[in-house]
């Protein structure tokens, strides 16, 4: 089946605590919040094919339904004409309760917390001129099991719900104007857990 609509929307803010010099690269660190704008995932009922072999959910979900909370630092170290960059975050889902966490019918209360997970990247990128570069770099998420729990029961480990996601992507970015950038991204999955491809556009505009 296919299905649409707003997902989780995110908020990030970026301070350079250190500028870069001749011994000390640029580093950067950041805070961002996901909020649960999306179709949580939890209480959706399942379709039952006429064979009996083959299950399906009534509907798809957008978002996983809990407010995320994560933060870490990136480093820059220019080498004319390549860029060195690396980053580190870790980021943690806050507990929420929900009325229905199971897709039986009925209602079935209950609790959902998803496992933290660490993010490292590595990378270079070339600067073509003096407002067009090219990058590549390998990423790795790692993510701890999530927990669930009925209501009047301990919360208890979903097995099989940690994962290991790392992925090889190219970009390029265009300096459009001195504040104002275009960031476009492409990458393939190296683990079973990551997507086997993704692209993505980005507007970075710098105050």
């Amino acid at each position: 089946m296919s299905d649409g609509g707003l997902g989780d929307l995110s908020l990030a803010v970026y301070y350079r605590v250190m500028a870069e010099d001749e011994e000390w690269p640029d580093l950067v660190w950041n805070v961002r919040v996901k909020a649960p704008t999306g179709k949580d995932p939890y209480g959706i009922e399942l379709d039952t094919s006429a064979s009996g072999n083959l299950m399906t959910p009534k509907e798809l979900a957008t978002g996983n339904g809990l407010w995320q909370l994560s933060t870490g630092f990136s480093l820059v170290r220019t080498l004319d004409p390549a860029i060195l960059f690396a980053n580190i975050n870790y980021g943690h889902s806050l507990k929420e309760d929900f009325d229905d966490i199971s897709y039986q019918p009925g209602q079935q209360p209950g609790s959902v917390q998803l496992g933290d997970w660490f993010e490292y990247g590595l990378g270079v990128a070339f600067a073509l001129n003096e407002r067009f570069s090219l990058s590549f770099n390998i990423n790795q998420r790692i993510t701890r099991e999530s927990e669930q729990g009925v209501e009047g029961f301990g919360m208890e480990k979903v097995i099989g719900s940690d994962a290991n996601a790392a992925s090889f992507g190219m970009g390029s970015t265009w300096a459009i104007t001195d504040r104002l950038s275009m960031v476009v991204n492409w990458s393939a999955g190296l683990t079973t857990d990551a997507p086997d491809y993704s692209i993505g556009i980005r507007f970075p505009y710098r105050f």
